[in-house]
């Protein structure tokens, strides 16, 4: 459960503030379609969260039940965000792809994902993503390698552009939405995938 912590963290605080607004009609349509899109073992893992980090209390006045239906369904929103990055992204099976195909959409996926790069080497919300700095300049290498394959070679193997790059990307769209590496990881998943889509069409 520990993996869920940060997000369902920062979920609960965005949530709140967006419930403030939001009418009981669009909550409504909105808890039914999560609900059902999740199921209720995601359910189960996201309110035991909830409850071992006693966020719940922190962030609200309102009743605990007002409180957990809404924190449950960004918290879950963040969830499938990033399952759907990552989804659309994997072909049914890893091949070598020829990458000198689709390139105006090639060229702006490499300069999307350059952008990444460029923020998290500077970026403090990037850097405690990690425990371990060694591992975060492990990353920043994985990426740059990635980077490099996809804009400098003709061919590669899907396996490499989905470890090194999309599953990086998906990652820190995911854990630091709000930060400004984590807007561009978005637009670079955005560019990625469009060029990937032109590969396998």
């Amino acid at each position: 459960m520990t993996k869920f912590d940060a997000l369902v963290k920062q979920s609960i605080v965005h949530l709140y503030q967006w419930s403030l607004t939001s009418s009981e009609a669009e909550f409504d349509e909105k808890l039914i379609s999560f609900l059902l899109d999740i199921g209720p073992g995601m359910c189960s893992q996201i309110f035991s969260a909830l409850l071992e980090d006693k966020m719940i209390q922190q962030v609200s006045y309102e009743p605990m039940s007002y409180v957990i239906t809404r924190t449950l369904i960004r918290a879950a929103e963040e969830i499938l965000e990033a399952e759907l990055a990552e989804s659309k992204m994997a072909p049914a099976s890893d091949r070598i792809v020829t990458l000198d195909d689709n390139k105006p959409a090639r060229q702006k996926a490499v300069a999307a994902i350059q952008e990444v790069i460029a923020e998290a080497e500077k970026s403090n919300e990037f850097g405690q993503l990690f425990a371990d700095p060694n591992e975060r300049i492990v990353v920043l290498s994985e990426m740059k390698s990635g980077l490099a394959i996809l804009r400098d070679e003709a061919v590669a193997r899907y396996s490499t552009i989905k470890n090194f790059i999309a599953d990086r990307l998906a990652m820190i769209a995911s854990k630091i939405p709000d930060a400004v590496v984590g807007v561009l990881a978005k637009k670079a998943i955005d560019a990625l995938e469009a060029f990937i889509k032109g590969l396998f069409s």
